[in-house]
């Protein structure tokens, strides 16, 4: 059988067209899958810019709590400092009030010492105001020492005098001269008082005072 010519040319067009047009739609698919690819790759891009903008941003924020919280811890310290230095400095104040009311205290104590006759009506009242101001140290945190009986103590006593004694220990307080006084739990005032010492400590105390001489020979 003889094949028709404008056939076979007809059946070849066709079997090109075929062909070319698989080409295309291969070309089409390939495109759409790098399309995809390419869509898919900025995607990630942009998720991990995002990210990192994120994380910048978390990072930021850590941050600025941290200098919140810094900048609060120094406020509060700032303000206990200084409500600490004004505490202070009202303290040191009323220590020189109290020291100059001491003095007043001291008065009555020397006028009360000298009295003759205790039921006076006078003494009386004095001695209801002399109450009267140790109530008020005493409210505002001055409290009196009392050194009678005990051992010296150079924290809180000051010896202006001693004697000799066979009863009591050496450096036992003798006598109170001058009370002295705490503030608030330090001292405002030490109390002057007479210690008592042994005649071998008075003896020692002496040759300090008054070394002998040693002699010195003298080569002829």
């Amino acid at each position: 059988m003889i094949e028709n010519p404008q056939e076979k040319a007809t059946e070849d067009a066709e079997d090109q067209t075929a062909e070319m047009e698989q080409a295309e739609a291969q070309s089409s698919e390939e495109e759409v899958v790098e399309v995809e690819i390419m869509e898919a790759e900025e995607e990630d891009e942009e998720t991990d810019s995002r990210d990192q903008v994120i994380a910048k941003q978390e990072s930021e924020l850590e941050d600025m709590k941290g200098a919140l919280l810094r900048a609060r811890a120094d406020l509060e310290n700032f303000r206990k400092r200084s409500d600490r230095e004004r505490q202070d400095h009202i303290k040191f104040a009323n220590r020189k009030i109290f020291l100059s009311l001491l003095e007043v205290l001291d008065n009555f104590d020397r006028a009360l010492t000298a009295v003759t006759d205790p039921k006076d009506n006078f003494v009386i009242g004095v001695k209801m105001i002399q109450k009267q101001l140790v109530d008020v140290l005493t409210q505002n945190g001055v409290e009196m020492i009392n050194p009678t009986g005990r051992s010296f103590d150079p924290y809180l006593d000051e010896a202006i005098a001693s004697e000799i004694s066979e009863e009591h220990e050496e450096n036992t307080i003798l006598e109170v001269f001058q009370n002295g006084f705490r503030y608030h739990g330090t001292l405002l005032r030490p109390s002057k008082v007479k210690v008592a010492s042994t005649a071998q400590s008075n003896d020692e105390k002496s040759e300090d005072e008054h070394p002998k001489e040693e002699a010195v020979d003298e080569e002829e």
